[in-house]
């Protein structure tokens, strides 16, 4: 994994061998755009296409991806990362006070945290095994899956 992916001439290994980043976020997107095609195709439009060209532009233009906007945010409001967290949440928070759910949404949405809760409570009071025995299985399952 990489987190440089706004670095010019990132190089990437595919299959063992090293490829541009931009050569092989060229080739997805040649698949992604058919798809988008071809879902704009069934569904009339070109809102399938247009999303893709938005992002096919960020790799043309670093400077427009998410994160580079938030250190542009960052650079010329002098924040530091965590003042910039803060600043978001804060007005996430606002945002989403000014705009209540409706009541009929507010109760279905307790009414499905109740029922998670009594299905964790039954799967706890249920539960056969040790965490150790559980840990293992998952890191097995995990390892087979994702092993690169």
């Amino acid at each position: 994994m990489t987190t440089e992916g706004r670095k010019p001439g990132l190089e990437l290994t595919r299959d063992g061998q090293t490829i541009a980043m931009t050569e092989w976020a060229d080739e997805l997107f040649v698949k992604i755009e058919a798809a988008a095609a071809a879902l704009d195709a069934l569904n009339g439009g070109d809102a399938h296409a247009r999303s893709v060209a938005v992002q096919r532009a960020k790799l043309a233009d670093a400077s427009l991806t998410p994160s580079a906007r938030v250190l542009q945010t960052m650079r010329e409001k002098q924040q530091s990362f965590l003042e910039f967290g803060l600043e978001q949440s804060e007005a996430h928070a606002a945002h989403f006070r000014a705009r209540p759910l409706p009541a009929d949404v507010a109760k279905e949405f307790e009414e499905l945290a109740t029922q998670s809760l009594d299905e964790q409570a039954k799967l706890e009071r249920e539960e056969v095994g040790s965490f150790d025995a559980f840990v293992a299985a998952y890191r097995a399952y995990t390892l087979n899956r994702f092993s690169v």
